[in-house]
């Protein structure tokens, strides 16, 4: 087998590997873009509502009440921003996410601006009537973008695939059994993880986990097998990576879309609160 020193002379030097790790780098993951989306659009959202809030203090838009009739949370517009209290902090506490998963059993859970307040008419109906026209046209562009672009709530993707090891291969891992590339969205971009366990999650401290490719320096002689690995399965491995953005295309589609055309229609707003 190819040595260190052998290799550190070669001509290419792991030019596949090295390719295969600077594409990884440019690509953003797609569940830490959608959650920027997610975050910073609600953000926008927080001070343009509050500026077109028309009450002097805040308004108390909606009353959440347990089975016994019971007010367990309210909703309410402030200066802050639109968001809930609940039955141990009257303080509001804004809405930090457009779209969120809490679970709905919690009263005091924020589901987001659109699943509290956009596909609930009720809850809309009552929001809308305490904002000025400006403020009206703001929520009303929210409802309809919503309509033409159903986001679904971040959400960590998985992909899992088979990779062939030879056995010399194996051997030169210390593995048994089948290999698999798994790819998580972790960071900002994806991490892509070598394992021996088709359930495992990407944990370093599992001793089903071979190596993060992320985290190999590949002029490093202690990440030397890893490297050569890299370089003897960078196919495959881009294939992977392939298979990962194309399974992530629609979500991202339909968040990029979504937020085109909010800001296009916040345009004149999102200039004058330099947002």
């Amino acid at each position: 087998m190819i040595t260190f020193e052998e290799l550190k002379e070669t001509k290419d030097k792991l030019k596949d590997a090295k390719a295969l790790k600077n594409r990884l780098k440019n690509i953003e993951s797609a569940y830490d873009k959608q959650t920027k989306f997610n975050r910073n659009l609600m953000q926008g959202l927080n001070k343009l509502i509050s500026k077109y809030f028309t009450e002097k203090k805040k308004a108390y838009a909606h009353e959440y009440k347990d089975k016994a009739g019971k007010t367990t949370a309210t909703l309410q517009i402030s200066k802050a921003g639109i968001g809930k209290t609940s039955s141990w902090n009257t303080n509001i506490t804004p809405f930090t996410e457009l779209i969120d998963i809490n679970a709905k059993e919690y009263s005091h859970s924020n589901n987001g601006l659109i699943g509290e307040v956009i596909i609930n008419k009720d809850i809309y109906d009552k929001v809308h009537s305490h904002l000025s026209t400006n403020g009206q046209y703001i929520l009303e562009s929210l409802k309809e973008v919503y309509e033409n672009n159903k986001i679904v709530p971040p959400d960590c993707n998985k992909l899992k695939l088979i990779i062939n090891s030879s056995e010399t291969e194996k051997d030169m891992l210390n593995v048994k059994g089948k290999t698999f590339i798994q790819i998580f969205d972790m960071g900002r971009c994806p991490t892509v993880s070598i394992s021996t366990d088709e359930k495992h999650c990407d944990c370093r401290y599992n001793s089903e986990h071979v190596f993060r490719l992320n985290d190999i320096k590949l002029n490093d002689e202690r990440n030397f097998v890893y490297s050569l690995y890299t370089e003897y399965h960078a196919k495959e491995l881009n294939e992977a990576l392939d298979k990962y953005l194309e399974e992530t295309k629609e979500r991202m589609d339909t968040w990029n879309k979504f937020n085109e055309e909010l800001k296009e229609k916040l345009a004149k707003f999102l200039v004058l609160m330099e947002i």
